[in-house]
């Protein structure tokens, strides 16, 4: 990069960033990924497409920002010029304000966003809507974003947002498994140069007495791509019979399995291991083999290869301090390793280190040289390390955690391993050892944990109606859980939507597309679909969501509480639970899975569902422990889920489990019938605050209780009180303002001889007696009078309507419904 060139262009007009010092990290950092102008590929298209079509808007890119322009990597739905040359001047761009605020950008109508209402872009190319989430590397730097763009403005939730920013992440994955990709085959040809250029080395490895063996890292197996001299005469094998596989083929039938173990623990968590074994030659011969294994990085700290020291026991003392030596001895192999390298005399002071320590601590070899290995620590670490040298006096070798005190007052948490040093006679000399930094390892610990959170925040929580009742029972066996749920009232329709879904692993990758299933349950709620043509739709969603040989299940169900039915349809959650008349009873559900195949059907099954049933959806978790399902007792809904948390915690498993169970609410009279008397007297009140949204908020109580009351027309006489309750409050607040000690609006329903009685009272100024005088045709001349216009529709709503001042000065408005009477209008 030409420095003073991009400074020179970043002091354009219209250019916006950060800071200077943060922009030139930035962009050094998109140049050495090596991405500008390569051709398009099909795994980001794949990602822009996907995230196009569930936020149903018409353009997705993911845009990257030089010092002059903006680069689309991916341009789903873009046409044009702009799809033509890839790019735009930065000056126009809206993703450059993601990278100098380093957070989301949302501009729902750029008509009215005065930074961007005269943007060249909305103005040539009809932009109404952006939201742009920010593409963060490990490092911190903002390479771009990924964006939506629409012509048209629009709303975009939290959840959206949230949701964005997940599938950014998935971009940044992508482009890291890209980086890596292409720094394999540097790596590659610096292991050539390294072997090339450090050919004494090993010539000195061909003629060590020790056996050594390299190992590529990057293959799952571990083949050997580099054995000496001296381990094909430790093991009798040749050389073309060693390369290209892995070390177990020395292994077996008295060889440790705890000590195998070991050696897999050390290469998982790429830690330097030292074990011994009892290995076999290839004439069936065994010998006692001391396997010392390293991990090798590359410079950005990624482990390619390991390497295995082997020596007879016979002989080790000699061969080992000589091979060590030869290691240890050579600066530029040791300054080559991102991780530190150290030597402690007894007492803990530095007597060797690469560079890593030095940079990290901003002190030369020199001033390290002495210096207690403790005091670089952090102050609450320092006792903890000065423990493990000890323990390490008794045990060989110890591994522990502590934080080191870097530069700028960092605290950089570190994987300490530490390897007692002896002479040839068997006295220890000191410690070696290697510390590797794990802040991306603990900073995914911290990642976890918080998915974990957010997916339970996101969940809906128990919900207890005048109709019915929900409650649910949420365990992940880790952090992050593959099931969810999701429930939604339908207050016009009168109808509940109940969703459990159990999607295929435990990752981020499944929280994602948990998220993403959420979404479309949500956009689908209120389609009108039948359970069983949800369960279609989302399979053909999932097709294209899901990568080959992924799946999730489910059970979707309808309960219309006005016909009395409950209505299901399963996508490979196969058993559910009834409660008909205080009796369990379990009854499959057969279904195919979600995301196999485009061919899959789901049928829906319609039972009666009346009020005082209950229905209980279980993810597999919980199904595969339940047994003898008839003999539970009928407790009621809360014993319900109690009882499966008994069975969860007595039968622990790895999976996650997860339990939604509804039940109607009976409406029992006097003589224990489901139906009200009419002799009876029932009452509900609420007392709202004065404000804007008091009507709304009470509104789908009030749907619920009119229905349980099988008005004939219940949305008639809910239309006339949310009227009513919106003049009072809007009443009081002219009144006495919008605040907290306004006094509240008081409304009361009320359920005898055969008619439903609301009275909203409040403490504003009475309406004039005359309105409530005149005939329909009168109120009708006065439609644009505003609350003549009120007072006509509760009319018309109601059979009966007055209005009074009683004794403590209250304004009671009073409306009159008869249960066995249609209202006209």
């Amino acid at each position: 990069m030409d420095t003073q060139t991009i400074i020179d262009d970043l002091h354009r007009e219209g250019i916006v960033y950060s800071s200077l010092e943060e922009e030139m990290r930035r962009l050094e950092e998109l140049y050495d990924l090596g991405i500008l102008d390569t051709e398009p590929e099909e795994r980001f298209d794949r990602i822009t497409k996907l995230v196009g079509g569930i936020f149903r808007v018409p353009i997705c890119l993911i845009t990257l920002v030089t010092e002059k322009e903006q680069w689309f990597k991916s341009c789903f739905g873009l046409e044009g010029e702009l799809l033509d040359l890839r790019r735009t001047e930065r000056e126009a761009s809206f993703c450059q304000h993601v990278i100098a605020k380093r957070n989301m950008l949302i501009v729902e109508d750029t008509a009215k966003d005065p930074l961007f209402r005269g943007n060249r872009l909305v103005l040539d190319h009809g932009i109404g809507f952006y939201a742009g989430a920010p593409l963060e590397t490990k490092a911190g730097n903002i390479l771009g974003s990924l964006c939506l763009i629409d012509s048209a403005p629009r709303r975009f939730s939290e959840e959206e947002a949230d949701l964005l920013q997940q599938f950014s992440g998935w971009i940044m994955t992508e482009l890291e498994l890209r980086r890596e990709l292409r720094q394999k085959m540097i790596q590659e040809r610096h292991l050539k140069e390294l072997i090339a250029s450090n050919a004494w080395l090993m010539k000195a490895l061909e003629h060590s007495s020790a056996g050594v063996v390299i190992t590529d890292a990057t293959d799952p197996d571990l083949p050997i791509i580099y054995a000496n001299p001296g381990f094909t005469k430790l093991t009798g094998y040749a050389r073309e019979e060693i390369i290209g596989h892995n070390c177990r083929f020395l292994q077996g039938p008295g060889t440790d399995a705890a000590a195998l173990a070991k050696v897999r623990r050390g290469i998982r968590e790429q830690a330097m291991t030292r074990v011994e074994l009892l290995n076999y030659r290839k004439d069936g011969t065994s010998f006692w083999n001391e396997l010392l294994i390293n991990p090798v990085d590359n410079e950005q700290g990624d482990v390619i290869h390991f390497v295995g020291i082997q020596n007879d026991i016979s002989s080790r003392k000699a061969a080992e301090q000589a091979l060590e030596n030869a290691f240890y001895e050579q600066d530029h192999l040791l300054q080559s390793l991102p991780d530190i390298i150290y030597a402690l005399d007894l007492q803990g002071r530095l007597l060797k280190m690469n560079e890593q320590l030095c940079r990290l601590t901003e002190q030369t070899m020199a001033e390290l040289k002495g210096t207690p290995i403790q005091s670089l620590m952090i102050n609450e670490d320092r006792a903890l390390f000065s423990e493990a040298l000890i323990n390490v006096r008794h045990h060989e070798k110890t591994e522990l955690e502590t934080s080191l005190s870097a530069r700028n007052g960092l605290r950089i948490p570190f994987q300490w391993s530490i390897v007692l040093l002896r002479d040839e006679d068997g006295r220890p000399i000191g410690y070696a050892g290697v510390g590797k930094d794990i802040s991306e390892r603990v900073q995914m610990r911290q990642d976890i944990m918080h998915a974990g959170r957010l997916q339970y925040q996101l969940l809906p929580k128990e919900l207890d109606h005048p109709a019915f009742r929900i409650r649910n029972l949420y365990q992940p066996s880790q952090f992050v859980s593959g099931d969810f749920y999701y429930y939604e009232w339908e207050e016009t329709e009168g109808k509940l939507q109940v969703y459990l879904m159990d999607v295929m692993g435990h990752g981020f990758a499944t929280a994602l597309n948990c998220s993403a299933l959420r979404l479309m349950l949500q956009q689908m709620s209120r389609s009108g679909l039948s359970p069983a043509q949800k369960l279609a739709r989302m399979n053909h969603e999932c097709l294209q969501l899901f990568p080959e040989g992924y799946f999730t299940t489910g059970l979707f169900a309808e309960i219309d509480i006005a016909a009395k039915t409950l209505t299901y349809a399963s996508g490979g959650i196969n058993k559910l639970i009834l409660y008909r008349n205080g009796k369990p009873e379990l009854k499959k559900a057969p279904g195919g899975l979600i995301g196999i195949m485009k061919q899959m059907t789901y049928d829906d099954v319609t039972l009666p569902f009346e009020a005082g049933d209950r229905l209980l959806l279980v993810t597999d978790g919980i199904s595969d422990m339940i047994k003898d399902v008839e003999t539970w007792q009928d407790d009621g809904i809360d014993a319900v889920i109690a009882r499966l948390q008994g069975i969860i915690q007595t039968n622990p498993g790895k999976d996650d489990t997860t339990a939604v169970c509804v039940e109607l609410i009976r409406q029992a009279g006097a003589d224990g019938s489901e139906h009200l008397d009419d002799s009876e007297t029932q009452r509900w009140e609420w007392l709202l605050p004065s404000k804007n949204t008091s009507a709304d908020e009470l509104r789908p109580e009030l749907q619920a209780l009119f229905q349980s009351l099988r008005l004939p027309k219940p949305n008639q006489l809910l239309f006339a009180v949310n009227e009513a309750v919106i003049n009072a409050t809007e009443a009081t607040i002219r009144k006495f303002g919008e605040n907290e000690e306004a006094p509240p609006v008081k409304v009361t329903v009320q359920v005898e001889a055969g008619r439903i009685i609301v009275d909203i009272a409040n403490e504003a100024d009475p309406i004039d007696p005359l309105y409530f005088t005149r005939s329909v045709d009168e109120l009708e001349t006065m439609l644009w009078d505003d609350c003549g216009r009120g007072i006509l529709l509760m009319r018309k709503m109601t059979d009966e309507m007055s209005c009074r001042v009683n004794g403590t000065g209250r304004n009671i408005m009073t409306l009159i419904t008869y249960r066995e009477k249609a209202q006209h209008g």
